[in-house]
């Protein structure tokens, strides 16, 4: 296809690829057009008709004639007028004897004559001249300040109507929105039309400002009619909107600003303890809650969730799978059901929980039997760091570092 406006050749599509415009209304535009001048010219030709034939009206011949025949009947004599009887000499003389002098010298009388016709047909042609020219200053001086007091008075669906009259994406266009938004600033189609124009026009922040009050103000028939995800996703101008809606609200009441800045503040605070608190969920095994841990950031492993252990435990089977050797550092006494223990110590580069991570823990290598698949015991050393909460309802705990503000 080529481009109507700018003789770009591309493949078909809606709008072009160099310019921007919309195909189809451009072409629809340019038809307008040209049916509007093929209108005006007929009405040309009309009105050039209908004056030859009715404003300007030369002297009929006939009327020449009986001008003549008057000034003949004239020149006659009152006999000829009244019509008197004669005799027949008398009358044959009266007819063949002056009949030659009345035609050499009616010449004179006939032009006169005709010239009074010709002028009294000028008079009327002027006099209707003057009846119909007055009437169309008139007409005119009467119809330019009807006109300006009219576009005072439009309401601003009748600007946006006017706008959308064009159809042309010019600033007059902008301005007939514009001019409707000076009147109803919450009127959503034309917030909508200027969106589009400014999306064409390559000038996105001035669109999403127009999309986002759009979407303000829109009602859900203006949502159906004008179809907002041609442009963009109504889930990436949200916070556009906010914003407009924000800066709208701080404008009318500025006092109110401050309360929601304080709002948002908590708000966030809010949110960020959400993001730091971490959420375990945990089964049951011989009445212990075993909880899931990744140990060395490599092996999956299984612990019991003891806050009543002072140090957190792994089996000597499990120390082995991840090459744990105990350490320079003394044993530690243990206190189990039975009796007191020693347990070596080895040193875990890190130990992680959920979301909760600590580094370079010290654990004890003993054999653990607390149930089948347990490989530890997480403890205080680990635990003491959180606050805790157990949602037993959900088999769930939730941790929080401490000094993190509540959610």
């Amino acid at each position: 296809m080529i481009c109507p406006k700018c003789r770009f050749r591309q493949p078909d599509d809606l709008y072009c690829a160099r310019c921007g415009v919309e195909i189809e209304r451009h072409v629809r535009k340019r038809r307008k057009r040209r049916y509007r001048r093929a209108a005006g010219l007929t009405i040309v030709i009309l009105a050039v008709v209908f004056a030859a034939r009715y404003l300007i009206r030369p002297t009929p011949p006939g009327d020449r004639v009986g001008a003549i025949k008057e000034g003949a009947t004239e020149r006659a004599g009152p006999e000829a007028k009244l019509g008197a009887p004669a005799e027949p000499g008398q009358r044959q003389a009266s007819t063949v004897t002056p009949s030659p002098p009345p035609v050499r010298q009616s010449s004179q009388p006939s032009d006169e004559s005709q010239k009074s016709s010709t002028r009294s047909d000028q008079a009327r042609t002027a006099q209707q001249a003057r009846a119909i020219a007055p009437a169309q200053p008139d007409n005119t001086q009467k119809r330019e300040p009807s006109r300006r007091a009219d576009d005072g008075a439009l309401s601003a669906a009748e600007w946006f109507e006017k706008g959308r009259s064009l159809n042309d994406e010019s600033d007059l266009e902008v301005q007939c929105y514009q001019k409707a938004l000076g009147i109803d600033p919450e009127f959503a189609p034309a917030h909508f039309r200027l969106g589009a124009i400014y999306y064409r026009r390559a000038d996105y922040d001035l669109a999403e400002r127009e999309f986002a009050r759009f979407l303000r103000f829109a009602s859900e028939a203006d949502k159906a009619a004008y179809d907002i995800y041609l442009y963009y996703s109504p889930d990436y101008l949200k916070a556009r909107v906010e914003e407009e809606a924000s800066a709208a609200a701080s404008a009318k009441e500025p006092g109110k600003e401050l309360v929601k800045k304080g709002e948002r503040a908590e708000r966030e605070t809010k949110e960020e303890a959400k993001e730091l608190q971490t959420i375990v969920q945990f089964s049951t095994s011989n009445g212990h809650m075993v909880v899931p841990v990744l140990l060395n950031d490599i092996a999956e492993a299984r612990v019991v969730f003891d806050t009543g252990a002072e140090i957190t435990v792994l089996s000597r089977r499990t120390a082995e799978s991840l090459g744990l050797r105990p350490g320079s550092e003394r044993p530690v006494r243990l206190q189990t059901i039975a009796a007191q223990i020693q347990a070596p110590v080895a040193l875990l580069s890190s130990i992680q929980c959920g979301g909760a991570r600590q580094t370079n823990l010290p654990v004890a290598v003993v054999d653990v039997q607390l149930g089948r698949q347990v490989d530890g015991i997480l403890g205080m050393d680990f635990l003491g760091n959180y606050t805790i909460r157990i949602d037993n309802e959900v088999s769930r705990i939730v941790l929080k570092p401490r000094g993190a503000p509540n959610p």
